[in-house]
């Protein structure tokens, strides 16, 4: 990992530098494809003290780019802050990746097939109602104002029981039995 540090209207001094560089050599610790980190630096002449020392930092790894910057009254403590930010970014990234191996790779793993109890789920709620025969533009119609996302009823055209359902294109889907 290489790291780049510039500075912008302040002189780098040697503590200051490896402050720099040892805090943002410790993101290695969580991901370890980082290639470059560019760190600058910055003294701005602004009335507001907290607003003065500014840090910004690009993190350059395999495929990715992470960036963040702070402030603050003291170079230290923007490099603290500036770090606590790319630390967040990295580990939430990281676990992002590892969240989608394991769900990538359970389905591409050859097992062998073992019957597993699944746990019984218990019915919290029974609702009951009378199913009217209606056609499904009456049952679209009912649903919408009942504000519901689907409705079962007796499908009049067909005789059969029928559910009505709203999609995400907001047009509506229709199941019904086959026999």
């Amino acid at each position: 990992m290489q790291i780049a540090l510039r500075g912008h209207g302040i002189k780098i001094t040697a503590a200051l530098r490896d402050y720099a560089q040892k805090k943002m050599g410790k993101i290695e610790h969580y991901f370890d494809r980082i290639i470059t980190v560019e760190i600058q630096l910055e003294f701005k002449n602004v009335s507001d003290v907290a607003k003065r020392q500014v840090v910004e930092v690009t993190v350059f790894a395999s495929g990715k780019k992470f960036r963040a910057v702070a402030e603050s009254a003291d170079m230290y403590s923007s490099i603290d802050l500036v770090f606590a930010k790319l630390e967040h970014q990295v580990v939430k990234h990281k676990e992002k990746i590892i969240k989608e191996r394991r769900r990538f790779g359970a389905k591409s793993k050859v097992m062998p097939i073992i019957k597993r109890q699944t746990p019984s789920r218990d019915v919290v709620k029974l609702k009951r109602f009378s199913l009217k025969p209606m056609s499904p533009s009456d049952a679209s119609n009912q649903m919408e104002q009942l504000g519901h996302a689907f409705f079962m009823f007796l499908n009049s055209e067909t005789d059969e029981i029928s559910v009505i359902y709203k999609r995400k294109s907001g047009d509506y889907g229709l199941i019904e039995p086959e026999i």
